[in-house]
């Protein structure tokens, strides 16, 4: 049985302390809320940090293309596509990127706003992780 299920069964059965058990199962809810939150950050930078690689991977590629467009004389139908694709591409990982970034912050704005300090919930959900 969890401690807030335990917490909430005390409180239902009327044993002493109500108060107490009340604010104990209050604080263990906020503190379940922000353990949620901060695995929702860490999934959050993960994914910028993959929508990162791949604009990178996108602006190596136009640059590529951009250089064999360059060199010939003429460039065919099929690298003026590639090159428009790529361009496309880029646009989409951008938006995507910002959007990301802007959840990122809304999310830690919340976060502090409620009391959290976001740095170390973040590295904290980090090292447990990692043990």
């Amino acid at each position: 049985m969890s401690v807030q299920t335990t917490v909430k069964s005390s409180m239902s059965e009327g044993a002493g302390g109500g108060a107490a058990a009340a604010s104990l199962a209050s604080e263990l809810d906020k503190l379940a809320i922000a353990t949620k939150a901060a695995g929702d950050m860490v999934a959050l930078k993960a994914a910028i940090a993959d929508t990162e690689s791949k604009l990178e991977s996108a602006r190596d590629k136009l640059a590529a293309l951009n250089t064999t467009y360059d060199e010939s004389a003429r460039a065919s139908k099929s690298v003026a596509r590639e090159f428009l694709a790529a361009e496309r591409s880029i646009a989409q990982l951008e938006g995507q990127l910002t959007k990301q970034n802007l959840a990122l912050q809304s999310m830690g704005g919340a976060l502090s706003k409620a009391g959290v300090d976001v740095t170390k919930l973040v590295e904290e959900e980090q090292r447990l992780r990692v043990e």
